[in-house]
Formats: C-alpha cells, sequence, structure tokens
C-alpha cells in the first residue's frame, strides 16, 4: 500500500505525542511554506526539539514505530555541537525525510513556549520565516512565524576582508600544486569544499553590498540562483569535461576569476584596499605552476 508525505506526517505527529521526550516535531525548509517549490525531489525536513536527543540519535529502532524504513543512518554531530543531531531516512515509496534531533536550549524551561524555544535555538535562522509545526505539546499547529531568526551574515571590516582574500590565494595556489602532482582527489576535496566555503562567504557579502541589507540571503548557499549576482549563477551552471589536470586548473582559473571580479567590486563599494601585493605574488605563482 502506497503512502504519501502528508500521510507520513500525520505518522511521524502520532509518534511525536507518544514520547514523552518529544517536545515539538517541526517542518522546515520547501515543505514548510514554499508549496510552489515542493516537486519529487523536495524530501521532508524536519527539527524535533527534545529533552534526550541522543536517545535517537543513536538508536534508530524507533523508526519502526513510524513506517516501514528502507534505509537509515545517523549522520556526525553539526560542528560537533550535540544540540544537533541529524538522521536520514527512507521510508517506503522512497519518501526521504530528515531528520534533527534539536536539544533544549539551556535559557528554556519547561514553561518556555515554543517560540522561545525556537529563538534562542543557535539555529534559528533555520526556522525563518516561517516553520510548519506538526506536534507541539503546548498545543500549537499549523505554520509558524519565526520573528527575528532570519540568516544575516555579517559584513567584515577591512582586516578581515584582507585575511579572507588572502586564505583563498593560499587555497588557490595548494590546489594547482596538488593537481600539478597528480593528487587529484585532494585537489578536488579542497576545491569543491573549503575554497567554494570560502567563495560563498564572498558572494554572501557581494548580495549584501550590491543589493542593500535587506537582500533575502540563505544559509548553505540555498536557494542561490534567486539573491546572488548572475555571474555567480552563470559560473556554476559552466558545463566542462570532468577529469584530468587540465580541466581542474581550468576550473580553478575560473574560480579565481571570479572571486577577483566579485571581491573588487567589494572594495570599492565599502572602501576596502586590496591585498594587492599579495594577490600579485600568488598570480605569479599559479602561471608558473600552471605551465608545468
Amino acid at each position: 500500500m502506497s503512502i504519501s508525505y502528508e500521510q507520513l506526517e500525520v505518522k511521524i505527529a502520532d509518534w511525536a505525542r507518544q514520547e514523552e521526550a518529544v517536545r515539538a516535531v517541526l517542518v522546515i525548509g520547501s515543505r514548510a511554506w514554499a508549496l510552489d517549490e515542493v516537486d519529487e525531489g523536495s524530501d521532508l525536513d524536519l527539527v524535533i526539539f527534545t529533552t534526550q536527543p541522543s536517545l535517537y540519535w543513536r538508536d534508530l529502532a524507533w523508526l519502526q514505530k513510524i513506517e516501514n524504513c528502507w534505509v537509515s543512518a545517523a549522520k556526525p554531530p553539526l560542528n560537533s555541537m550535540p544540540v544537533w543531531l541529524p538522521v536520514v531516512v527512507v521510508f517506503s515509496d522512497r519518501l526521504r525525510v530528515d531528520f534533527v534531533f534539536h536539544g533544549i536550549p539551556d535559557k528554556c524551561t519547561a514553561s518556555s513556549s515554543l517560540q522561545e524555544v525556537i529563538v534562542a535555538s543557535p539555529y534559528a535562522y533555520v526556522f525563518s520565516p516561517f516553520t510548519r509545526v506538526l506536534f507541539d505539546r503546548g498545543g500549537l499547529v499549523g505554520i509558524l512565524a519565526i520573528p527575528g531568526g532570519e540568516y544575516h551574515p555579517v559584513l567584515p571590516d577591512q582586516p578581515a576582508f584582507a585575511n579572507h582574500l588572502k586564505q583563498f590565494w593560499l587555497q588557490a595556489i595548494h590546489i594547482a600544486q596538488l593537481i600539478q602532482r597528480g593528487e587529484l582527489w585532494r585537489a578536488d576535496q579542497i576545491l569543491h569544499c573549503e575554497l567554494r566555503r570560502n567563495l560563498l562567504a564572498l558572494i554572501e557579502w557581494h548580495a549584501m553590498v550590491m543589493q542593500g541589507p535587506a537582500v533575502n540571503l540563505w544559509p548553505r548557499g540555498r536557494f542561490l540562483e534567486k539573491w546572488a549576482d548572475p555571474r555567480v549563477i552563470s559560473e556554476i551552471n559552466r558545463e566542462g569535461k570532468a577529469g584530468g589536470r587540465k580541466y581542474r586548473l581550468e576550473e580553478l582559473f575560473t574560480i579565481c576569476d571570479l572571486y577577483r571580479s566579485l571581491a573588487q567590486e567589494i572594495a570599492h563599494s565599502l572602501g576596502f584596499t586590496l591585498p594587492l601585493r599579495e594577490i600579485a605574488v600568488i598570480d605569479e605563482w599559479l602561471s608558473q605552476v600552471a605551465s608545468f
């Protein structure tokens, strides 16, 4: 017998009602409120506030109380913090659910409202601007507006900006050296994780500077195509032939060109100076490495 996401939500709420350690179950992401963006690939993202997050994260037997589970796995804690413990599950009919078991913030008590619990979370921005309440032991249901939880990165000052840029160029030269040595796995790891993480911060700053502080940013690059500069989207969608040293170097230089352009515009708008001497040294070094 097939099951829908709507039916699965009912079963999860029924399960939570029987678990005394569960305070609330909240839907975040596209299935919380952006129903026009939900498609077959949209999974169900849930945050469960509980007094015993480790209990549900370490032993996944509770899943079978909800629905037949095909595959499940506990993921490492976010930032090694026990307040945020993720579990990924695929139920019957390929319904994927990302559970997060969230501890009750220290400043909250048993009498705290659900809104107070959410706002006290170090990850309050993931619930903004709305979350949908599947279950709340205090009786709340439906869509819940979360004020003050918006994701607003802080613009850097001059020293932090310069240091961020220098980190990027040092990562870039390290990647180029790894590519030339044939250590392609390690090069890809730094290129696609560490370097792009640095780039993402710059993309966020650029959007804030060019579009104003009211720009609707999302964490971790979500909905990037809606708020980032079109050049960023063009680079992301750029097609290339995967594999080989030449392709990886071309990808690295494309990212470097985009980074340089965004950094120059940010510096101009904020009145910052670029670390031109250091960048010139790395640029020359990159050219030499690429020519071998």
